[in-house]
């Protein structure tokens, strides 16, 4: 009877075990050097450094290793959209389906995208 007990004892607190393991709310987890993760942990900014030993900040897609933007100014995020000022110029990321569009300027998106970026005093600062 004991060693039923046990036996039943291990076998729930296994399942429970599984459970939690598998209840992580990204398909890439965060590192030790990103700042800001969005979606499922597709799209990461992340901290970097140049060769000279300057710090940086890029926004990556973790699952095609692929690099964004290298270089972060400010960044905001509203309704699924990351919205960056950067090396590249002005940049807008669909968080859900990882499209972007890159300009010198951004007179070349939406009406929306660029009511966002003129009002980007409320954008977070990296540099």
């Amino acid at each position: 009877m004991k060693l039923n007990g046990y036996i039943k004892f291990i076998l729930i607190f296994t399942i429970l075990l599984s459970i939690v393991a598998g209840c992580s709310k990204y398909k890439y987890i965060p590192g030790k050097d990103t700042l800001e993760i969005f979606g499922d942990g597709t799209l990461q900014i992340l901290r970097s450094y140049f060769p000279n030993g300057e710090m940086t900040y890029g926004l990556m897609n973790i699952e095609k290793q692929s690099t964004i933007e290298i270089n972060i100014y400010e960044y905001k995020y509203v309704d699924d959209r990351i919205y960056i000022i950067g090396e590249h110029g002005y940049t807008v990321v669909n968080s859900k389906t990882c499209q972007f569009q890159q300009c010198e300027d951004y007179s070349c998106f939406s009406k929306n995208g660029k009511k966002v970026f003129e009002e980007h005093s409320d954008f977070t600062v990296l540099k």
